[in-house]
């Protein structure tokens, strides 16, 4: 059964299916982000097969690459360099399943300083960790990074 026709058989079934889940918005942004990779946790509010995750880049400059990690950090997924444009960049993940009520981290690396990415400053019931490594492959696991109050505007989507 292709994959298509097993989703319309769950929806028939009242089983929903896949979604976007958000963090963070677009009230504030920053730049810096050469040389540190850069993550925060969502909670996922279904289930699906991840397509996407995406940041949200106010002023595009350089490449991106977005990746998602388990909450016991680690590496499920990682998209490939992409030259980064204003507005939300979905930058493609396969072969990630995504589990409802599930925590993940998703994370981002800039190969530019100037590269400006939306975010909510000083959230009162969020965090972001930011962690120092060149720009490239995403580590195999999260390493404890440096704490910060504010959540990028990142999310994730999965059908």
């Amino acid at each position: 059964m292709s994959h298509r026709r097993r989703r319309i058989e769950l929806i028939r079934r009242g089983a929903p299916i896949g979604g976007t889940d958000t963090v963070g918005d677009n009230s504030s942004s920053s730049t810096g982000w050469l040389g540190y990779y850069v993550w925060t946790p969502i909670l996922a509010s279904n289930k699906g097969t991840l397509i996407s995750v995406g940041l949200n880049v106010k002023t595009a400059v350089g490449n991106i690459r977005t990746a998602i990690y388990s909450i016991a950090n680690a590496l499920l997924g990682e998209s490939s360099s992409v030259a980064a444009a204003t507005g939300w960049n979905d930058l493609a993940i396969s072969g990630v399943t995504i589990v409802k009520g599930t925590e993940y981290c998703l994370a981002f690396q800039a190969s530019s300083n100037s590269l400006s990415v939306y975010k909510r400053a000083a959230s009162p019931t969020g965090f972001r960790a930011i962690k120092a490594q060149a720009y490239g492959a995403f580590p195999a696991s999260l390493a404890a990074g440096t704490l910060q109050t504010d959540l990028m505007n990142m999310r994730m989507i999965y059908a």
